[in-house]
């Protein structure tokens, strides 16, 4: 990493959570990080809070997710007398002085009751509590640290001004470049006078959206970094190694290893953890078939060695705002392979077939469903063009499981030069008793090579030929949408049931809306959430996730945009997603944070 003057820009601290905060020309990190941040919350009596001293979740209280009204709220520190308090102010210019900062205010009543007015206008509970510890979003979490050049790299991408300060961060450093914070977590830092280990990324929710001074919803920024950059994060969290003094202006160093654990990380959180950017090392690369390079990758997560048959991975460019979807094709001695096709002067696919052993790349994943490999059913594997990497995946996976469930691979290539890996498909008809393979050829020129092939494309007729009995069958599709779109229809109409047919299609990232879609119905509609759990559904209700918190009913959100993939659930009828989903779900499934009933509906959260 470059070594290039970095320093501290600016210094924030926010007394109460989710309230604006204030400008700092110096502090002490302590190990607990600044003297007093998020040192209150506006709790919503939903969720119990946690005795004095120890974390509590921000789930249980009024956060910029769900009020974005809070943004034209601010709160400070009046330390500059010997009794000092706290000033919270109101959008209006009203001020609430309490304090001082070391008392319980939860037994204040006339304090309460301004809190009440304030923030729960319309009903609902509003109380603020002094916590006695930080109430970060992450327990572990001293602070967080927000690259300005990352802030600027997302305002060009996005054609807009983005203000850092809508990332309520505590320090602000400038002079690395654009995402060069992402190689950090388990770096030791040299902050001013202090020490900090960077443990992980910061991964944004809504209360990005939310303008930092006015309040109310401007941009969709966890949904703008998604589509824009391939997840959304930005920002470290650190935790204090060494207290010491931090002042703007002060020099910040990257030191060696910290005292970190991505294996915990990993095992901790692992849905966060596969969100997470972190930058792997290509440990091998060559090419395979004619036009296609495969990349062995080391990840310093060791989570993309553990992905399933059929998952994938996406690698994410800093210098542009360009990332794409590979499906691991294989996954041996701890290292993960993509296998990819591309113009050679490509941003995305072209330029990931030019990188070499010993470059870095930042990914994210494992994503994905995957297929049952265990089942005994017939399966059919249908691929087109490169959209063979997931069978060489699930081949592997077969012959790993001694299967001897009948299994047909159909592929359809210009040419046999070029399929990738020919000699793993060779090598699985050895050993699965149960494998045929029917290649077709679209080149009318081309060489065989000497395996049995047929000219021309597969047809309706040649899939329901193969299916045998279609009602137990599955059957995965990958290739071009074209024919994603026509084998998913023959396979339908062969008699395939819908739940057990699995597609794949290239994807190619693009900027999508930004603002929901409204319902497209009224309603009203049943949602049934299971233990007798039901409500009725109107326009006014919201999505799935909001009509569950209404209701009172426990929901698991974080982005509240159809971002992150936290809200996933099971549902049984149909939905409309008002925000589309960055990638195609599987039938049965939705994002609930980002979904609307268009019938009864049946819905797990769990």
């Amino acid at each position: 990493m470059s070594r290039a003057h970095v320093s501290v820009e600016s210094i924030h601290r926010y007394v109460v959570k989710a309230l604006g905060g204030e400008h700092l020309q110096e502090t002490v990190l302590t190990q607990s990080g600044i003297d007093h941040d998020r040192a209150f919350g506006i709790a919503t009596e939903q969720m119990p809070i946690a005795p004095f001293g120890e974390w509590t979740t921000y789930e249980a209280f009024h956060g910029l997710d769900t009020r974005p009204d809070l943004g034209g709220f601010s709160a400070v520190l009046r330390d500059d007398s010997a009794s000092p308090t706290i000033e919270i102010v109101h959008p209006s210019g009203q001020r609430l002085e309490v304090g001082p900062p070391g008392a319980a205010t939860s037994d204040d009543g006339a304090v309460q009751s301004v809190i009440r007015d304030w923030f729960a206008p319309t009903g609902g509970e509003a109380r603020l509590v002094r916590a006695g510890t930080h109430l970060y979003d992450v327990a572990e979490a001293s602070l967080t640290i927000v690259n300005l050049a990352t802030v600027r790299a997302i305002g060009a991408a996005l054609g807009i001004a983005v203000d850092p300060l809508r990332f309520r961060a505590n320090v602000y450093i400038d002079g690395l470049p654009a995402w060069a914070e992402l190689d950090l977590p388990g770096r030791r830092l040299q902050l001013g006078g202090a020490q900090v280990d960077v443990f992980a990324p910061v991964e944004r929710c809504s209360a990005t959206s939310v303008h930092p001074t006015r309040g109310g919803c401007d941009i969709n920024m966890p949904r703008a970094l998604a589509v824009t950059f391939g997840h959304a994060f930005c920002g470290v969290y650190a935790r204090v190694h060494v207290a010491g003094p931090l002042r703007v202006g002060d020099r910040f160093e990257i030191g060696g290893p910290a005292e970190w654990d991505a294996a915990r990380l990993s095992l901790d959180s692992p849905d966060y953890a596969r969100s997470c950017p972190r930058p792997a090392v290509v440990v091998a690369a060559a090419g395979t078939g004619r036009g296609s390079t495969s990349l062995e990758l080391a990840d310093p997560f060791g989570l993309l060695d553990r992905a399933a048959p059929g998952q994938h991975l996406r690698v994410h460019r800093r210098d542009e705002p360009v990332w794409r979807n590979y499906t691991v094709s294989a996954v041996t001695d701890g290292r993960a392979r993509i296998t990819v096709r591309g113009r050679e002067d490509g941003p995305g696919s072209g330029w990931v077939t030019r990188l070499r052993e010993g470059d870095r790349v930042d990914v994210t994943g494992p994503f994905g469903d995957v297929l049952d490999l265990a089942r005994d059913a017939p399966l059919v594997l249908l691929s087109a063009g490169i959209g063979i990497t997931p069978t060489l995946a699930m081949l592997r996976g077969l012959v790993q499981a001694g299967t001897t469930r009948r299994v047909d691979v159909v592929h359809v290539a210009r040419s046999a030069a070029s399929v990738p890996h020919r000699d793993e498909i060779e090598r699985a008809r050895e050993a699965l008793p149960g494998l045929r393979v029917h290649l077709f050829l679209t080149d009318p020129t081309a060489d065989g090579g000497g395996i049995r092939h047929r000219r021309g494309r597969p047809r309706a007729a040649d899939l329901a030929s193969l299916l045998g009995s279609p009602e137990g069958a599955d059957v995965h599709i990958c290739g071009p949408q074209g024919f994603v779109t026509d084998m998913r229809a023959w396979a339908r109409a062969a008699g395939v049931p819908a739940e057990r047919v699995h597609v794949d299609p290239f994807y190619s990232p693009a900027v999508s809306y930004l603002a929901p879609r409204p319902a497209p119905l009224d309603g009203p509609f049943t949602i049934d959430y299971g233990d007798g759990r039901r409500l009725t559904w109107t326009r006014a209700s919201g999505s799935l996730v909001e009509a569950a918190e209404a209701a009172g009913i426990p929901t698991r959100t974080s982005c509240r945009s159809g971002v992150c993939g936290t809200c996933r659930s099971v549902v049984r009828g149909e939905v409309f997603h008002t925000l589309e989903p960055l990638e195609e779900l599987p039938d049965g499934r939705a994002l609930a944070c980002v979904a609307v009933p268009v019938s009864d509906l049946e819905v797990d959260l769990a």
